[in-house]
């Protein structure tokens, strides 16, 4: 007998389990082996871990989905968590889902295009948010410290290895209409990658102000970043409140999917349309410092962050 086991002694029920087994998926699950009294019947699995899901390495970071292939209860959501080493670039990529995102650690640089022809371009670093509209051409450039960010996308059947790559669509367009379309020779597009890049090394770019270059088109007049340091925390006793809605937010048509949320504890879970990533770090003590974010529906409320403090 294990001093974890599905018994519950408030009403004796329940017997040893004799194996096989994965006791430290027990142990992080005791509201699963043993349900509280209250419990009647079996809801569908509401919630999936990132350590499960399929790694996929790339030669500057790594990246991983949880869709509604890992979770069919998620009608409305698929959840990427994405690391970039110092300088690697997520490539210049569009798809046809909405995509939001929080900024888990690290620093990264943010590009954009829209139908106009106008750009965008912002450094964001750990707590900071994006949101891209659906069809937007964007890119991801690790800075200095790398970066790690879970994104969100309007669609539960999204899947990162199905979005449009720049590369991709040069590598599948005959060079005679490349080279037409930049107005240089198929001898200069030779050095031209010949399938998707995804994900790739690259060196650390200098200062925003030093890459930025003028634009005929001019800039985009929505940003499509929110730095968290602009946002002032409501303070209550046992910790602060940080909301984000329309009315400090200038996106005209933010990212609406229902509920989300975020534990920075530790282990990554992805849970329905109620928990993205969740965990805990030690199975020792209690965390000192505990940080949650939601997204909520409808579009007043579409982000809330929590910090509240515990004793030992």
């Amino acid at each position: 007998m294990t001093d974890v086991e599905p018994i519950r002694n408030s009403d004796h029920s329940g017997w040893i389990d004799k194996g096989p087994r994965n006791i430290e998926r027990d142990r992080q699950n005791p509201d699963i082996l043993v349900p509280p009294t209250t419990d009647h019947g079996t809801l569908p699995n509401m919630r999936f871990s990132f350590s499960d899901a399929h790694q996929r390495l790339e030669e500057g970071g790594w990246t991983r989905e949880v869709t509604n292939r890992e979770l069919p209860a998620s009608h409305d959501l698929a959840g990427v968590d994405m690391c970039l080493k110092p300088g690697a670039y997520r490539e210049l990529h569009w798809h046809k889902e909405a995509e939001w995102a929080f900024m888990i650690a690290g620093n990264a640089r943010v590009t954009a295009l829209d139908e106009q022809g106008r750009s965008f371009i912002d450094d964001i670093q750990a707590g900071d948010l994006w949101d891209f509209e659906a069809g937007l051409p964007h890119s991801i450039q690790a800075l200095d410290q790398g970066c790690e960010f879970l994104l969100v996308f309007s669609e539960p059947d999204f899947s990162e290895n199905n979005t449009f790559l720049l590369t991709d669509w040069l590598a599948h367009t005959p060079k005679d209409v490349v080279a037409a379309n930049f107005k240089t020779t198929q001898d200069a597009l030779t050095s031209l990658p010949g399938k998707e890049k995804y994900i790739f090394s690259g060196d650390v770019p200098g200062s925003l102000e030093s890459v930025k270059r003028p634009n005929k088109n001019g800039d985009m007049p929505v940003p499509l970043t929110l730095h968290m340091a602009s946002v002032k925390p409501k303070q209550f006793e046992a910790g602060k409140v940080w909301i984000i809605d329309s009315t400090c937010s200038q996106q005209r048509r933010p990212f609406r999917p229902q509920s989300l949320k975020y534990n920075l504890a530790g282990c990554a879970n992805f849970t329905g349309i109620q928990n993205l990533k969740s965990g805990t770090t030690t199975c020792r003590g209690r965390p000192k410092l505990a940080s949650s974010i939601r997204l909520a529906w409808p579009e007043r409320i579409i982000f809330r962050r929590v910090m509240w403090g515990l004793s030992h």
